[in-house]
């Protein structure tokens, strides 16, 4: 499913095989941790068209990605209020060049939001959590 909407982030369906790209993995290394944030705290639920249901709701199955990526079964409400998936950090890093540009101007409105200090990574272990 691809959605463009304002408040949906990164509901996209790459096609090229994987690439990963570590400098990028490095840069939106807070993007990864926020979205291990909202879900421990419980932020996930299913969105639907500018609406988030957040709770016991969850998706009616999984999403795979071109690579073979399997998503969760729940999105994941951002602090903004901008709704994304579990594959979302995958996608930045694994299929960088089909993120398209709207799709990264939406995760700077996510950075200027919360106003992250990022700390640069500290070794391959920060990216061993994300599969990398």
């Amino acid at each position: 499913m691809i959605l463009t909407d304002a408040n949906a982030l990164l509901f996209i369906e790459p096609k090229d095989a994987p690439r990963r790209d570590l400098t990028v993995a490095r840069t939106y290394d807070w993007f990864g941790k926020l979205v291990n944030q909202q879900i421990a705290s419980g932020q996930t639920g299913c969105y639907d068209r500018n609406t988030f249901a957040v709770g016991d709701t969850y998706l009616h199955g999984c999403y795979t990605c071109s690579c073979g990526a399997q998503s969760a079964n729940y999105d994941i409400l951002l602090p903004n209020h901008m709704a994304t998936n579990s594959l979302a950090f995958h996608y930045i890093v694994q299929h960088t060049k089909e993120v398209p540009e709207e799709e990264w101007r939406k995760l700077d409105e996510v950075r200027r939001f919360h106003e992250f200090t990022i700390i640069e990574l500290k070794g391959q272990n920060d990216l061993d959590m994300f599969g990398l």
